[in-house]
């Protein structure tokens, strides 16, 4: 069995050879069609060897996107198997279809693929554990960093949670409904969940504030301090306690997103692979006479809601930046044993020193526009951080 099925033009033949070539140099298998025999049915060996293959490869080109054959093989990859099968490489200068534009995809150069810039992202999505998906996080059990950027290095990636973005049609998805449930298995292993400012005073309460390292920071919510471990869910993903669950997790599986790099509209999209959207006999109904639901309506200005506070919240980060207040953060925690203490980096936090030394302008001003507020909730959050370890003990998560 392969572990890559390779789908292409005919045209792009030289492509993908010697993308096949690059990849079986690094110990990836992969079929493509010049493996087939002429006494085999072409349509079922290709259902076969996709089935067979943990990944299949769609080589887009100018070629490529006009081509039927390799549209179904993208659509069979992607609706038809496990989530996270399809993997795309945009090629030269192509447009993706629309159907698998909002799925992550990797920049190739045509002459050279394996030179690319997108190229190790590809490998990493290729690996042999069979898991696409970004880089592995650096991590450790003594110095670990809090936060990372959620988005994965291409142009094409999607934000936390999303695995892919379709946008949702009176047409494609009118019998589809929304399921409730009480548990987001998607939350289970992350650490850091995006926070806007309108949440700051509610969440404080609950878990530590940070900012992102990121070089525009984003404010985040720790639900945990080490790769993989969140104290406020189970394992699939109930709460365990009472707790606020910011606006990033209550949005999924939705969002707003542009179509177009360039249009200034947004539609509002989901995700296919969760299974709280669907053709379901139970649920909310999305669409209602070919048009919104009530419920839908709702969702709508939830997301849209949600858009403008993170509007609010790029402003405070800015106002965050250009005062110059922002700092990398460390916190140190003793160990039971008395060893090496446990040291966590990797995130930024506002600097007391520098804020008690603004000029009296700045200060009155950061009064009046509200992020005085909003700075003291980030602040007093951050004693959270040692119950946020005491937790982790207590649940018996923390590194050895």
């Amino acid at each position: 069995m392969a572990q890559v099925f390779l789908s292409y033009q005919k045209r792009d033949r030289a492509l993908a050879e010697r993308v096949s070539e690059a990849l079986r140099a690094r110990g990836i298998s992969v079929w493509w069609d010049q493996d087939v025999t002429p006494r085999e049915s072409w349509d079922r060996i290709l259902e076969r060897e996709i089935m067979a293959a943990a990944f299949v490869l769609v080589l887009w080109t100018k070629h490529s996107v006009e081509s039927e054959w390799v549209r179904i093989e993208a659509h069979y990859a992607a609706r038809e198997c496990k989530p996270g099968k399809l993997v795309q490489a945009r090629v030269g200068d192509c447009d993706i279809p629309l159907a698998y534009r909002l799925i992550q995809y990797v920049e190739l150069e045509p002459d050279r693929p394996e030179a690319s810039e997108g190229w190790p992202t590809l490998l990493w999505w290729l690996d042999a554990s069979g898991h696409a998906g970004p880089p592995p996080r650096p991590g450790g059990a003594v110095a670990e960093p809090i936060s990372e950027s959620t988005r994965a290095p291409s142009a094409g990636s999607l934000p936390l949670f999303y695995r892919e973005l379709q946008p949702l049609s009176s047409t494609l998805h009118s019998r589809f409904r929304l399921r409730s449930s009480d548990r987001a298995p998607y939350l289970a292993m992350e650490k850091a969940i995006p926070l806007t400012t309108d949440e700051f005073i509610a969440g404080q309460r609950h878990f530590p504030i940070v900012f992102s390292t990121d070089e525009t920071p984003v404010p985040l919510a720790l639900m945990g301090l080490n790769e993989g471990v969140n104290v406020f869910v189970d394992s699939a993903g109930r709460p365990l306690n009472p707790m606020y669950v910011p606006a990033y997790v209550r949005r999924y599986p939705f969002l707003l997103a542009r179509l177009e790099p360039e249009s200034e509209e947004l539609s509002l999209c989901f995700d296919p692979t969760s299974d709280l959207v669907g053709d379901y006999e139970d649920g909310e109904r999305l669409f209602d006479g070919g048009k919104l639901s009530e419920k839908t309506g709702e969702i709508l200005k939830f997301c849209e809601d949600f858009e403008i506070a993170a509007q609010r919240t790029t402003a405070f980060v800015q106002e965050l930046h250009d005062m110059v207040l922002l700092i990398d953060g460390e916190v140190s925690i003793e160990s039971d044993d008395g060893g090496q203490p446990f040291l966590y980096r990797g995130f930024r936090m506002v600097d007391e020193e520098r804020l008690r030394n603004l000029s009296g302008t700045q200060l009155e001003r950061i009064n009046q526009n509200g992020m005085w507020a909003l700075i003291m909730a980030h602040l007093f959050s951050l004693s959270l951080i040692r119950d946020l370890f005491a937790r982790q003990r207590q649940q018996g998560k923390v590194p050895r």
